[in-house]
């Protein structure tokens, strides 16, 4: 799962959800988009375990940790531009 946030007040801005039950937990990222959540939300929340929503909070952690700490929000590989 990705979770896309804006930098500044880290709005949801979209999710990426890809594997077998994909399906079931992408409607959790529609309604946080549409309703216009942030990450604190679902760093706040609870999730019983096991559940893919919990998905949703790890991703969110993720982002604001990167953020408090001044890096991007996306690892970027460096690009080799060297000719062989």
């Amino acid at each position: 799962m990705k979770l896309v946030f804006q930098r500044e007040g880290m709005r949801l801005l979209g999710v990426h959800s890809i594997g077998e039950r994909a399906t079931e937990s992408v409607h959790i990222g529609l309604l946080a988009v549409l309703t216009q959540c942030t990450a604190e939300v679902f760093s706040e929340m609870c999730f019983n375990l096991p559940i893919l929503g919990e998905l949703y909070n790890v991703a969110s952690l993720d982002a604001i940790r990167r953020v408090t700490m001044g890096r991007p929000l996306v690892d970027v590989p460096p690009l080799d531009c060297t000719l062989n």
